[in-house]
């Protein structure tokens, strides 16, 4: 076999990605992005929903039921409406203790 000398770097040109010679072996150079500045938004909106959950308990409830009612309209379709999600709180707080209830249309 020939003796060949291998570059320290190589850039694979599809990928973009470049690789250093450790030994015999190409590692990836890859880097860690660097975390985007977003503290001091988390912190007022984490500020925003204290202060809402404390003085502001109706708005921030409906607040909660409305994103709640539309994540699981995208997870499991239709049935999940606002009104919907209070009428199976109600039927909960009526019979806590049974597992399954049937529907009445059926």
């Amino acid at each position: 076999m020939e003796n060949k000398e291998l570059k320290q770097t190589i850039i694979d040109e599809r990928t973009g990605i470049g690789y250093n010679l450790v030994n015999d072996y190409y590692i990836p150079n890859l880097v860690k992005p660097k975390p985007r500045r977003t503290g001091t938004v988390g912190k007022y909106g984490r500020m925003r929903a204290r202060y809402l959950r404390e003085n502001k308990k109706a708005e921030y409830g409906k607040a909660v039921i409305k994103k709640l009612s539309q994540r699981l309209i995208v997870n499991y379709g239709r049935g999940y409406s606002r009104a919907n999600l209070f009428r199976m709180l109600k039927v909960y707080e009526y019979y806590p203790d049974f597992e399954k209830i049937s529907t009445v249309s059926r």
